[in-house]
Parts: structure tokens; sequence; C-alpha cells
């Protein structure tokens, strides 16, 4: 928008403060707004969400079924590949191999994950 006087036109961004565009302060909605609004008045009551046991074990025990699984599978490939050890070769730091384990540990999660799932 320009504002011309009689000195010249100069650019400005917004609105001018001349007074044929007063500036209006835009409502705020956080003017009433008080932190107590948030606390829950009523207390709910307990059979509205029951806890299911049932769903719980059953995901223990995927969790469970996922972890033997899981050290099976590293245990098959470690006897797979018996040129490799890989205990000895993560002790000496060995950075190639700790990326192959955790490599396989991933895509093994990833299987067993939508195995179970």
């Amino acid at each position: 928008m320009r504002n011309c006087t009689a000195s010249g036109c100069n650019r400005s961004r917004g609105r001018s403060a001349s007074p044929h565009h007063p500036i209006t302060p835009s409502p705020n909605p956080l003017r009433n707004f008080h932190p107590s609004d948030l606390v829950l008045r009523e207390q709910l009551p307990l059979t509205a969400s029951p806890v299911q046991f049932s769903v719980i074990a059953v995901n223990v025990l995927y969790a469970v079924i996922g972890v033997v699984l899981m050290f099976l599978s590293y245990r098959t490939i470690d006897r797979l590949t018996p040129q490799v050890d890989f205990p000895a070769e993560l002790q000496r730091g060995n950075v190639a191999v700790a990326i192959f384990v955790a490599a396989i540990f991933v895509s093994i999660a990833l299987i067993i994950g939508k195995a179970l799932g």
C-alpha cells in the first residue's frame, strides 16, 4: 500500500495509520482464558473404560514370543555363518558386523511384528 503526501509516496506494508484506515485490534480468543478451565470438574465413572486384562495379557504374550523368536533367529543366523564369530567381532569394535547384526534385528522384528499383528 502506498502512502502519498505532498512530499512524495512511500510504500508501507500492512494498513496505514491514516484517519481513513484506522488500525483495529484483532479480537483475542484467549483473552478470557483461565488455566482452571482445563481441570476436569466431574468424576468419570470407573465403568466407562474398564481395563481388559485379556488384551494386556495377549500383548505381553506377543512381546515374549517376539523376543524368543528374535533370539532364535539370531542364533540360527549365527550358526549358518560359522566363518564369522559375531560376539568376538563386536567386542573388537567391528562396525560393519554391528551394522549387519542391527539390520538382522530390524528385519526380523519387522517380520515378527507383521506376523503377530
